[in-house]
């Protein structure tokens, strides 16, 4: 880990407003850690897999907090300069290997990452519908 936590590109997003959840979909706000629209950066993914993310940010009772959420959960994801000592230690703690696609001081692999989460949720969300299965995500 650096000593200087020196400022990184992170991939940034906000946790949906709302979403349907359980047998009988009810709608409900957020996600159980996070606030609806809280603002969340992407450290990590598990090897090949786009579902699921590692994300740090401010949870419901206003601590950070590092936790595995599903992709589809995020929305609005944005490249951004993360100067934040918290979010950067927490980032460089879970990366176990220091080549990691989400290590990095580039804009455009940042971009490309999340052009790549952007498309896996058009697409799942594709196949949803083509089979009549609700959208996890609730519509305005």
């Amino acid at each position: 880990m650096s000593e200087t936590n020196e400022p990184r590109w992170l991939a940034a997003a906000n946790v949906v407003q709302a979403r349907w959840a359980g047998e009988t979909p009810e709608k409900l706000l957020g996600t159980k850690h996070f606030r609806p629209g809280a603002k969340v950066h992407v450290v990590g993914e598990y090897g090949g897999m786009t579902e699921t993310v590692t994300v740090v940010g401010r949870s419901r009772q206003g601590r950070y907090i590092t936790v595995d959420l599903d992709v589809w959960l995020l929305t609005n994801f944005r490249a951004q300069v993360v100067y934040s000592p918290v979010v950067l230690a927490r980032a460089e703690n879970h990366w176990e290997n220091p080549t990691s696609p989400a290590v990095t001081d580039s804009r455009d692999a940042v971009e490309e990452k999340i052009r790549w989460y952007e498309s896996w949720i058009d697409a799942e969300k594709g196949r949803r519908k083509a089979k009549g299965l609700h959208w996890w995500v609730a519509e305005k």
